[in-house]
């Protein structure tokens, strides 16, 4: 299914857009919603199962994050990881009419800096952990020495994943936020997660959320032919807004 959404996003930038078949979805819009959440609107006349598609702008150079998800009988979704400031392709397609995709493009606005809850990013690392071994707590191995090319020998046995520490001053209430973590990798590859993070009175000052990696380092595999190695950006957006941004290396 990857495979075939790849191809219509690519065809859709070649050639102009075609009529659409009776009963196909056609794009509304696409807006910006509370805390940085993107909304679609489409048309949707036969109540079908449409699939949604977006990736960045320059999703075929770099081999950025593809994302798809479907829905049944609906006219509107709601993307939750669109990084802010980027530009991205936006489409929508009947699942009984794969040759017409709907395209659009929309630019997420420039973020702010976040100021609220005396919440900062504290560190970032890339962690490690095998599935079947994970019993209560999450027992997580930090990937420092691993090199590139062994990330990618343990990609099938190990899940990877951002680990994203914070520090805070909620000591009165508990708050509830999102949490967008955004990975580019030196060859410019770029992937997002959200997390709805409620942080707890009783936490004692620290809170942490994850990022998933493994898709995406399959991703820049199949993009490069491997890992790249070298240095990492990671961003890190609550609500909307930009909290701060750190670093890790992969050898």
């Amino acid at each position: 299914m990857k495979k075939i959404i790849m191809f219509l996003l690519a065809l859709a930038l070649l050639i102009p857009a075609c009529a659409m078949a009776e009963g196909s979805v056609e794009l509304i819009s696409v807006e910006e919603g509370l805390g940085g959440f993107v909304t679609v609107e489409f048309n949707n006349p036969l109540g079908n199962t449409s699939t949604i598609i977006w990736a960045q702008e320059d999703y075929l150079n770099t081999g950025s994050t593809l994302y798809a998800d479907q829905v049944s009988g609906e006219s509107s979704y709601t993307i939750l990881n669109m990084v802010p400031g980027e530009t991205y392709m936006v489409g929508v397609m009947n699942d009984f009419d794969t040759s017409t995709v709907d395209l659009g493009m929309y630019s997420q606005p420039v973020p702010g800096e976040f100021e609220d809850y005396g919440l900062r990013l504290y560190d970032v690392n890339l962690a490690y952990f095998r599935p079947d071994s994970v019993q209560g707590d999450y027992r997580y191995n930090y990937a420092t020495d691993l090199t590139a090319s062994k990330i990618e020998d343990m990609l099938d046995d190990n899940r990877f994943v951002i680990k994203v520490d914070f520090r805070h001053n909620v000591y009165s209430d508990d708050i509830t936020c999102i949490a967008l973590t955004v990975v580019k990798s030196p060859t410019g590859h770029m992937t997002a997660e959200n997390a709805l993070m409620t942080i707890h009175e009783d936490s004692n000052g620290f809170w942490q959320v994850m990022a998933d990696m493994n898709e995406s380092f399959e991703q820049m595999i199949e993009k490069t032919g491997s890992i790249p190695s070298g240095k990492y950006e990671v961003a890190v957006y609550v609500d909307g807004e930009l909290l701060d941004t750190d670093t890790f290396t992969v050898k």
